[in-house]
């Protein structure tokens, strides 16, 4: 696991941390280049079989508020930037999670090992949080 420190403009949680795989950060850096992003977005919203899912999207320009996170991953021979960002409102939920990448029965997906969470569903895309929402 690569450990991210959260770069931020706030002082919601000043020492956020997330965790992230090296297969993971490698298809965050080839999903970011390949889409010429700069950035992929991890947010929750209420919704999903366990009370909150996770939202993913590429970012063009995080806002002043975002945390953001940033690493690098080699890639063939290539070093590529990444980096995820999480505005302040979603931090509270993602704060600590382990991100990782993996492909079953043909269909490649993020997954998340979220300390913030009661419980999540099979597909894990949705988590019930520990925290009120």
């Amino acid at each position: 696991m690569i450990t991210l420190t959260g770069k931020f403009n706030h002082g919601i949680l000043p020492n956020t941390k997330l965790f992230i795989s090296e297969n993971a950060a490698r298809e965050l850096a080839k999903i970011l280049k390949a889409n010429n992003a700069p950035a992929l977005r991890i947010g929750v919203k209420g919704g999903g079989c366990s009370g909150m899912g996770y939202v993913i999207q590429l970012e063009k320009q995080p806002h002043s508020t975002d945390t953001v996170f940033e690493g690098q991953i080699v890639v063939g021979e290539s070093v590529l930037d990444f980096a995820l960002v999480i505005d302040p409102k979603g931090i509270i939920f993602i704060e600590g999670t382990e991100i990782d990448w993996e492909v079953t029965n043909l269909s490649p997906r993020f997954v998340f090992k979220n300390p913030n969470a009661k419980s999540a569903c099979s597909c894990g895309l949705s988590f019930d949080p520990k925290i009120g929402t």
